[in-house]
């Protein structure tokens, strides 16, 4: 399908495409972006990124400086399960990696966690005691009856972060983009990404949204390595089931990424991050050295201008 600016959307399987079930094919008249999707604890298969030119990586590590990228890369990433197999055909055909990701929002995105644990399970007692009044034999008045209706739209909004579990169980193995189950749970991340802005603005909104930016800068760096402007290279993301929103902010133009992306960054707790959210690592894989070594640390231009 056609989507915002002419961009051509795929979900697969795609034979042609080499899209596999768990992926999507955003292609622009500047590049090809494969958003491949995995759960963080099932292993990716070495075919799901396709013939990409370089992979991007979903990570919160530290990848300000050049030893501090390839300490995340070869302590964390090369041994992570999920991207383990990835990793050793990359490095078997000698393919980059880049780094992007938050690195310095750690503890906003702890908050949002926990906020994210505690919600429904006030949600949960605000219902439990509600439906004891409501079942209960004594007549309640009207001024009651609005008093505890209240009290349940509370208990119903906090206890709609159920969605994100039970999002999580729908996606517990292999992602499939054309499964009625994968579209229930896209449903249901999106409602809650929503109905929660104070526990997504970080973990989902704001690294959706600098994923999509990045993108194009680690594209924009690719063609002019090529050499060819003409040449339309291929970044494959692995990124969680519950990061599809980088498709929408795909779509969205760099002034409106940007304007959302500022605004967020506004939020208490951001400081650090905004130091460095221009930020991105570039890794390729030594063979002599068995290791990954750090080839460059270069800026988004626009994120740039308000790193600060």
């Amino acid at each position: 399908m056609k989507g915002f600016e002419g961009l051509e959307i795929k979900k697969g399987p795609d034979i042609k495409e080499g899209l596999t079930e768990n992926a999507v094919l955003i292609e622009s008249p500047e590049a090809k972006f494969r958003i491949v999707y995995g759960v963080h604890t099932v292993p990716q298969k070495p075919e799901d990124i396709g013939k990409a030119d370089a992979v991007f990586l979903e990570t919160i590590g530290d990848y300000s400086t050049p030893v501090r990228a390839e300490n995340t890369m070869n302590s964390w990433a090369r041994h992570f399960v999920q991207y383990r197999p990835v990793i050793e055909r990359i490095e078997k055909e000698k393919r980059p990696v880049f780094l992007a990701d938050i690195s310095e929002a750690e503890m906003r995105m702890n908050i949002e966690t926990i906020l994210q644990i505690v919600e429904p399970t006030l949600g949960i007692f605000l219902l439990a005691s509600l439906s004891k009044d409501f079942t209960s034999e004594k007549k309640i008045s009207r001024r009651e009856f609005l008093k505890k209706s209240a009290k349940a739209a509370a208990g119903l909004y906090f206890f709609s972060h159920t969605s994100m579990s039970i999002s999580a169980i729908l996606e517990r193995k292999r992602v499939d983009e054309q499964s009625a189950t994968r579209a229930v749970s896209r449903f249901l991340m999106d409602l809650n990404e929503r109905i929660h802005p104070e526990t997504e603005k970080i973990i989902l909104t704001l690294r959706n949204h600098l994923a999509a930016k990045k993108m194009r800068a680690i594209a924009g760096h690719l063609r002019a390595e090529s050499g060819e402007v003409s040449e339309k290279p291929e970044l494959a993301a692995i990124f969680g089931a519950a990061h599809h929103g980088i498709e929408r902010a795909l779509q969205k133009e760099d002034k409106e990424l940007m304007r959302i992306i500022e605004k967020i960054l506004q939020q208490p707790g951001l400081e650090e991050a905004r130091k460095k959210i221009a930020k991105i690592a570039r890794l390729d894989f030594n063979e002599r050295e068995d290791r990954w070594k750090t080839t460059e640390i270069f800026d988004d231009p626009d994120l740039a201008k308000i790193q600060k």
